[in-house]
């Protein structure tokens, strides 16, 4: 069939030959630009140089979020998870209600929201048989040192497991 030009008028014969080329069935059910809901999960182009495969613009906060909306705004990405929103995470910054541990932040780190960064400090390797901790009997900056009787718990009579002395010791 020749194309057409502008102006052209269709014969009944030409329209039913252009209506039995078409595809009928796709084979699924196209996703809706004004929204949907998917049942399977949604596999999107790997990223390259050229570009990332998943994009979230950057706009407003939802008004009121709910648990699973993922948003990004100029401050950062953010997303909705048990009721509470996680985020700004831009940069090394996490705001949220997590003590969460990032790469090698000590566990007894808190973000509290301020931007992670390495402190320099590391624990250099020590002699066998050293604990970190803080002094004996107090508070104060743990440091390696000695276990002694006092950091394990009063022997007490047991059946099975826990910690039994035949000697209490001194502390």
């Amino acid at each position: 069939m020749n194309p057409f030009s502008y102006g052209n008028v269709l014969t009944a014969g030409q329209w039913s030959y252009l209506f039995s080329q078409k595809q009928d069935a796709l084979g699924y059910t196209p996703v809706n630009r004004g929204g949907d809901t998917m049942q399977g999960p949604l596999n999107t182009q790997a990223s390259t140089s050229d570009g990332a495969g998943f994009s979230i613009p950057p706009g407003a906060a939802p008004g009121v979020p709910v648990d699973g909306q993922i948003w990004m705004t100029i401050f950062g990405l953010f997303f909705q998870i048990g009721g509470k929103t996680i985020g700004p995470i831009a940069n090394g910054t996490i705001v949220g209600p997590s003590n969460s541990v990032v790469g090698d932040i000590p566990v007894f780190s808190t973000t509290g929201g301020t931007d992670l960064a390495d402190s320099g400090i590391s624990l250099a390797s020590q002699l066998p048989n050293l604990i970190l901790a803080t002094p004996a009997f107090g508070s104060g900056v743990p440091a390696f040192r000695a276990l002694i009787g006092a950091d394990l718990p009063t022997p007490q009579p047991v059946a099975l497991g826990g910690v039994k002395s035949a000697a209490a010791p001194p502390h």
